[in-house]
This record gives C-alpha cells, sequence and structure tokens, in this order.
C-alpha cells in the first residue's frame, strides 16, 4: 500500500512539470527525484513522446533523448519500489493540448479490457482462463491476440508469478497483488492501461486512485 500511495503521488505530480521544450530525461529525473525523497529504492521509468497522431509507446531510460513539444503525447510508465522494496506500477498517457480522437478510442479499450480481466479475477480461476477471454476482447475489437505477459504478480521483483500465460499451473488466490496492463495500440496512438489490483475473497480491488484518463495540460 505504501509504494501505491508513492506511485499515485508521483503521476500527480507529473502535470506540475511536464512542459513544452523539455526533454524526456528531465521528466525521468524529476521522478526519480520525487520518488526517492518518498522511499523508492529502485526506479524503471518508461517513457515516449511523440506528436498527435503517432504512437508514444515504451522506451528505457537510456533512449529518453526527445524534446517533448506542444501537443504531444506522453506516455509514462513508473515502474518502481516503494519503501522496504515491494514493486508495483502504474502508466498513463499525458497530452499537451488536445488529445486525438484515435488516442481517446485505443484508451477506453485499454480501460475497458482492465476492468473486464479485473472483473473475473478471483480466487479458483486459472490465469490462462483469462487470457483466453482478454484475447476474445481483442479479436472482437479488430486487434491481433495478445503475445505479451499482459497481467502478472509483483513482490520484491518487477515481475513475479503468477503469470497470465498458457503455461501458468497456479491459480488465483486472495490476498496476491498483481498488475493488469493491456495494451492497445496502432499506427497513430498507443495505450497502455496499468494498475494494480489485490485479490480478495470477492474478486480484484483496485489499488491506485489516479484517475483512469489521458490527463491533459493545458
Amino acid at each position: 500500500k505504501k509504494t501505491i500511495k508513492l506511485q499515485d503521488i508521483a503521476a500527480g505530480a507529473v502535470s506540475a512539470f511536464l512542459r513544452p521544450n523539455k526533454y524526456e530525461f528531465e521528466i525521468k529525473n524529476a521522478l526519480v527525484h520525487i520518488l526517492e525523497d518518498l522511499g523508492s529504492e529502485e526506479q524503471l521509468i518508461m517513457m515516449t513522446s511523440a506528436p498527435s497522431g503517432a504512437p508514444a509507446g515504451h522506451a528505457n531510460m537510456f533512449y529518453q533523448n526527445r524534446r517533448i513539444d506542444y501537443g504531444d503525447q506522453v506516455m509514462i510508465m513508473i515502474e518502481v519500489n516503494g519503501p522496504g522494496g515491494y514493486y508495483g506500477e502504474i502508466a498513463r498517457t499525458w497530452v499537451l493540448g488536445e488529445p486525438s480522437k484515435e488516442l481517446l478510442e485505443v484508451w477506453d479499450l485499454a480501460k475497458n479490457a482492465q476492468h473486464l480481466i479485473a472483473g473475473m479475477t478471483k480466487p479458483g480461476v486459472s490465469p490462462g482462463k483469462l487470457l483466453d477471454e482478454y484475447n476474445k476482447f481483442l479479436k472482437s475489437n479488430g486487434y491481433p491476440e495478445e503475445g505479451r505477459l499482459f497481467a502478472h504478480g509483483q513482490g520484491y521483483d518487477l515481475v513475479e508469478r503468477l503469470g497470465f500465460r498458457p503455461e501458468e499451473t497456479m491459480i488465483l488466490k486472495e490476498n496476491m497483488f498483481i498488475t493488469i496492463h493491456p495494451l492497445v495500440f496502432n499506427d497513430k496512438a498507443y495505450a497502455f492501461c496499468c494498475d494494480n489490483y489485490l485479490i480478495t475473497k470477492d474478486g480484484a480491488d483496485l489499488m491506485h486512485k489516479t484517475p483512469q484518463e489521458i490527463i491533459v495540460i493545458d
């Protein structure tokens, strides 16, 4: 819970310093400063900016050297641990200006996919079954089936079991801590809706409080 709170604080601060003419690495540096002050020990911050009408996806920190301009969309994934070393992750897209129709459309699909899977994530369910349901959702909306690890456990490492994969033999149990991060993109927009959930006896509870929306900076 401390890790999730720390990530929500950092995500909430982005709108205060994301501005035109700044470089991506400057945004990353500001985030690292906030996170370490709050007790984070290790940080993986993936980010890409792109003009409206082009996809802004994942890029590691050593690629973050583009200058951000007005009208850009900026995807930021904050995958860091908190005090004590426990990991979580959150991702949102910020837009300096007006978000494109294509970005809003893929974001709604990614968010709806996350909610669909979270609604079926309950103790006793097989992760492979949830992957099948996710792929049905993608195909019904005209997108190819998932080839990534779109949901998984987290703990003292970025990625832990269980994995939402066909070969996973573990089943979901109460008190498991997981992340669900559907990805929907095309040649004009990129949406990565990433949040952490805690599995209870009644289902999966969303832990992050950052609004699940495209964040607009005027």
